[in-house]
């Protein structure tokens, strides 16, 4: 990464100085290095088409200079595909040349196009796309619109210019450029269950369902670092990296995005006790109410037996989200001359949830919304939007040791009011009855089990945070516990272990996208071994000595996990040791080995 402008540029750039605007701009938190690096490159950007800053006098003359930097910067494209020689005599590439000698090599022709060089030239791409938008947004900057009746025609003609540059932009860099970094993020947390009496193996009556809800708003304050991944799934710092930064800063600065007043804001909220401050894995900031309490649980109960089709996912939210008022914190933040993005979250919750949620009236109408994962219907990839919020159905059962029953949850809080409340077999075969006879305790029994779910799943989100830094409720607890063995592995082996991908460009995980030519580029020498690997993983081994009926009692024995746990105690593989040892005999195998 070049963390300065080479002499001999900047001493072609000294003589285009700043242009009258850019003088006016109170930037003193910006340091003088960075100023310096970008308004140079900036300059020289100007220097290499023979222009100077001080000729943009106009909405024309700017139009004008953009249409020269893109005629020149996209002639190289002239003869329908990347021409190597009109690459190397491409003024603004010639930039890239100066600042970056050591991808000379890029240009010279019959060198074959690496991924990493259209990497970096793609990059490159970006820093000139972000210069020519800091150009329009100084511009924008310094005109009213009430200077003159044609000020007005002119910005919307801008705005225009404005959102195809932006479509120029990778879309890593663009979410960097506009995005949000303030969000007030409004969950609603709810566990519900239902009751029901079944009829015969196929048919249930539906009695009654209870839900349990609790409410949290809290501010996010996400980070500023750049997102310069693209969509070839390529992803590290490119040479540019630093110019990029620096450009982002200044055009979210004359946006007026309040980069630097956040930071003021995310050091006040620290020194607030009444917060509890929770930084993220990713570097975002969560400011919210010191902590949960079981007494902020509200639990409602709804009969069904004389209207069970109002029993649907629908009429569930609108009961839900009926009473529910937008969080103060909004406007308290807007009052400060903040302008925050609103998230909202409605997380569903259920113990078993093939069985409450297939009793929904609408389930028809809804369930391609949802993923089927251990006979449990979650939702993954297929957000569910309803009313502006995103709706998100986790199970307990899958956040839970395999096989716990819904009991054996409620005695892991013995310490506070949430045992699951006991009953005689004929009451539970009989549920119907029970209903009728004892109304009252049948609701305290019935809502207790939303209670238990809703507070277990809190439980699980709190333990995902401390073991990965992440707030939110996962899918699984298999999900939970690779998460934390990823972060704990990438901390304490980082120059062994390679998370997920191989050098951050592709995924082992995708193997169709792994085995195209992009894919044997972008993995290196990981598709060479990948046949061995998956060529040694086998599941367990299961063997019967004797087939047909067995008379009397016998024992299946099995360890759980012993292949996850064997493997975890053998070190990363170095595939690029491997030795062929040819047919071989027994006794001599472990000779072989040495």
């Amino acid at each position: 990464m070049v963390n300065h402008i080479p002499k001999s540029v900047v001493l072609k750039t000294e003589n285009c100085g700043l242009h009258p605007y850019i003088k006016n701009l109170n930037l003193k938190d910006f340091s003088s290095q960075e100023t310096f690096m970008f308004f140079t490159f900036r300059n020289l950007l100007f220097f290499s088409l023979d222009y100077q800053p001080s000729e943009i006098k106009s909405y024309a003359d700017l139009k004008t200079f953009f249409d020269c930097v893109l005629k020149e910067f996209y002639s190289f494209q002239s003869d329908g595909f990347v021409n190597q020689r009109n690459l190397k005599i491409n003024k603004i590439f010639n930039i890239f040349r100066s600042l970056y000698p050591c991808y000379n090599e890029i240009f010279d022709i019959g060198n074959p196009p690496f991924i990493s060089w259209r990497y970096e030239l793609e990059h490159f791409h970006n820093l000139i796309i972000l210069v020519l938008i800091f150009e329009l947004e100084l511009y924008i900057s310094n005109h009213s619109v009430e200077e003159n009746d044609n000020t007005i025609e002119e910005l919307v003609l801008m705005k225009q210019v404005r959102s195809e540059l932006n479509s120029l932009l990778s879309g890593g860099i663009r979410l960097s450029l506009s995005k949000n970094r303030l969000l007030v993020v409004d969950r609603i947390y709810v566990g519900f269950d239902t009751e029901y009496k079944s009829l015969d193996s196929r048919t249930n009556k539906i009695l009654c369902y209870t839900t349990s809800t609790l409410t949290e708003s809290f501010i996010k304050i996400r980070n500023g670092n750049v997102d310069y991944s693209l969509k070839e799934g390529l992803s590290y710092i490119p040479q540019t990296s630093m110019l990029i930064s620096i450009g982002i800063k200044l055009i979210r600065f004359l946006r007026n995005k309040k980069d630097f007043e956040l930071e003021n804001l995310k050091r006040s909220l620290k020194k607030d006790r009444n917060l509890k401050c929770l930084v993220l894995d990713n570097h975002d900031f969560i400011f919210k109410a010191d902590s949960i309490s079981i007494n902020s649980i509200n639990s409602s109960f709804f009969d069904l037996r004389n209207n069970p089709s109002s029993y649907s996912f629908k009429n569930m939210l609108d009961v839900i989200l009926k009473d529910h008022k937008q969080p103060m914190i909004i406007k308290s933040l807007k009052l400060t001359g903040f302008n925050p993005t609103l998230k909202q979250e409605c997380f569903l919750t259920a113990h078993f949830t093939a069985a409450d949620v297939s009793l929904f009236n609408d389930f028809e109408e809804i369930k391609d919304k949802f993923t089927v994962l251990n006979k449990s219907f979650l939702t993954l990839d297929k957000l569910i939007s309803y009313k502006k919020w995103k709706v998100y159905l986790r199970d307990s059962a899958l956040l839970s040791p395999s096989g716990m029953s819904l009991k054996s949850i409620g005695d892991l809080y013995s310490d506070l009011p949430l045992s699951k409340i006991n009953l005689s077999k004929k009451d539970i075969e009989n549920m119907d009855v029970f209903f009728d006879r004892d109304k009252e305790s049948f609701k305290t029994y019935a809502m207790q089990d939303s209670r238990i779910v809703l507070w277990h799943v809190l439980q699980v989100q709190n333990s995902l945070y401390q073991l990965t830094g992440r707030y939110t409720i996962p899918v699984t607890l298999s999900s939970l516990a690779s998460s934390f063995l990823t972060k704990r592995l990438v901390k304490e082996t980082s120059h062994h272990y390679h998370p997920k991908t191989k050098n951050g460009l592709i995924s082992v995980r995708n193997l169709a996208r792994l085995n195209t030519p992009m894919g044997i580029e972008l993995s290196g020498d990981l598709h060479e071994y990948i046949d061995y690997f998956l060529g040694s993983y086998h599941g367990g081994r299961n063997e019967s000595f004797v087939y047909g009926i067995v008379r009397g009692e016998f024992h299946d024995y099995d360890l759980p996990g012993a292949y996850p746990t064997a493997m975890a105690m053998l070190d990363y593989p170095d595939w690029g040791k491997n030795k062929w040892l040819g047919n071989i005999r027994e006794r001599n195998f472990y000779w072989s080995l040495n």
